[in-house]
Parts: C-alpha cells; sequence; structure tokens
C-alpha cells in the first residue's frame, strides 16, 4: 500500500471481484491509495465482499485521496450493491465538498 502511496506514474487503479482479502491488509492498502496523486481513474468493480461486513470504512480511507488528487477525474463504482447506505453517505459527501477538483 505505501508504494502505492508514493508512486506518481500509476494512473489507472481497478479492483475487479476482489474477494477475501484480511480486514487489515485491504485497509493498509487503501490507506497507500490514499496517499496517491497520480492516480486518474479508479474502479470498484463487483467487489462486494468489500462492504460486506467487515473491511472497514474504505471511503472515509479514501478521502484524502478523493480531496486532494487532482488529478482524479473518474470514480467507477459498479455491481457493487452490498456497499452499505453509511458508505454511499460517506462517499457522496465527499464528492459534494468537490473531492477530486
Amino acid at each position: 500500500g505505501a508504494e502505492i502511496g508514493q508512486h506518481s506514474y500509476l494512473q489507472k487503479l481497478n479492483f475487479d471481484n476482489v474477494r477475501c482479502v484480511p480486514r487489515a491488509d485491504w485497509e493498509a492498502f487503501m490507506c497507500g491509495v490514499s496517499n496517491n496523486r497520480s492516480i486518474r481513474t479508479l474502479e470498484l468493480i463487483s467487489c462486494n465482499s468489500c462492504w460486506n461486513g467487515g473491511w472497514g470504512n474504505m471511503f472515509q480511507i479514501l478521502t484524502p485521496f478523493i480531496e486532494h488528487n487532482t488529478n482524479l477525474s473518474r470514480i467507477s463504482v459498479a455491481n457493487s450493491w452490498l456497499i452499505p447506505d453509511n458508505e454511499i453517505h460517506t462517499f457522496s459527501s465527499i464528492l459534494a465538498r468537490g473531492g477530486g477538483s
């Protein structure tokens, strides 16, 4: 995770069909991602297990990434119908504050 946070050439990060990652590992990885400022596109596709009872507050962890990455131009969340309402609210609030711009 920390290496991704310091990477300055990465432009697209895609999570597709993520399964069986321990919560501590997932949160550590996302903390690294939250420090990245080069990613232009973040895709979360069919990552239902991420939110299915135990991977923490992913959008809360990603707040610095969304708010301070001026290169960020696209976030895609698809086929992820198990995202809890509180995470959707957090994500919506971050975007409403002008995250990524």
